[in-house]
């Protein structure tokens, strides 16, 4: 039996622009790559090295596909009071031209943990989501470049048609997941 498609948490954030934003909503209408970098009891080094070769994958491979890509560095509400410095160390290490496309969660970061599985925040958790924030596919760590190539080839060849990505991809995924291992 299929899992159920999940759509995926709304979160309220700021960008590194300074904007307020909700994820999934200013995504909508496209399918997006979504990346979340969570602060590990303020470790976050490893998780983000991840969410670099995340993206740039996407630079190299699918940014000229149409399909957006965003972090969302993920920090408990113990950061809150700190947030102007922790948003101005995070703007000196990201381009000025993708201030938009990170923006910034101080907050429960344990609700969506659960919510959406995740089990380890050391690691970068990455969803491709579908023009309704629907979670196509969710994985983490580091991207394997030709396997995940192949994914956003199957999203792209449906982008005018209702999203399918291969049923048995999904069982296997989701069935990993239940089961609390890495889907690889």
């Amino acid at each position: 039996m299929f899992a159920q498609v999940e759509r995926f948490p709304f979160i309220e954030t700021r960008s590194l622009s300074g904007k307020s934003q909700t994820y999934p909503r200013i995504l909508a209408g496209t399918t997006s790559l979504l990346i979340l970098v969570f602060e590990d009891l303020g470790r976050y080094r490893k998780a983000q090295l991840q969410a670099n070769a995340w993206l740039d994958l996407w630079e190299r491979k699918w940014k000229d596909l149409g399909m957006p890509a965003h972090e969302i560095p993920m920090m408990s509400k113990a950061w809150k009071w700190v947030r102007n410095w922790v948003d101005s160390g995070i703007r000196s290490g990201t381009a000025e031209e993708d201030y938009d496309r990170v923006s910034c969660y101080y907050g429960d970061t344990h609700k969506y943990q659960r919510h959406l599985s995740i089990q380890s925040s050391s690691e970068a958790h990455v969803f491709f989501l579908d023009p309704f924030g629907y979670i196509l596919y969710q994985t983490y760590g580091k991207p394997e470049e030709a396997f995940h190539t192949q994914i956003v080839d199957s999203l792209h060849k449906q982008k005018d048609k209702p999203i399918n990505i291969d049923p048995l991809l999904k069982f296997e995924y989701r069935r990993s997941i239940h089961r609390g291992t890495k889907f690889n």
